[in-house]
């Protein structure tokens, strides 16, 4: 009886203590679950038309009006600055 007693307290421990390492499996989990759905959206709020134009505003480019395609002469093609 003792050894069946000492069994099955061991057994009680090990099982308490892999539902503890779950629960704190599970707090971890929601957490990273959390921080990625925050990361998303500022992924979203800095891929916007509005957020990229902002940052453009500062860099002092210019925008394109048009472009010019250049047809080569012969086989021999050049490109042209």
């Amino acid at each position: 009886v003792m050894i069946i007693a000492v069994a099955y307290a061991f057994q009680i421990n090990t099982l308490s203590t892999s539902g503890y390492q779950i629960h704190s499996l599970e707090k971890q989990m929601a957490s990273l679950q959390s921080e990625l759905q925050t990361l998303n959206t500022n992924i979203a709020a800095a891929q916007s038309l509005t957020s990229i134009q902002k940052r453009l505003a500062g860099t002092g480019l210019l925008p394109v009006n048009g472009t010019t395609q250049l047809k080569p002469v012969g086989e021999v093609v050049v490109a042209r600055r």
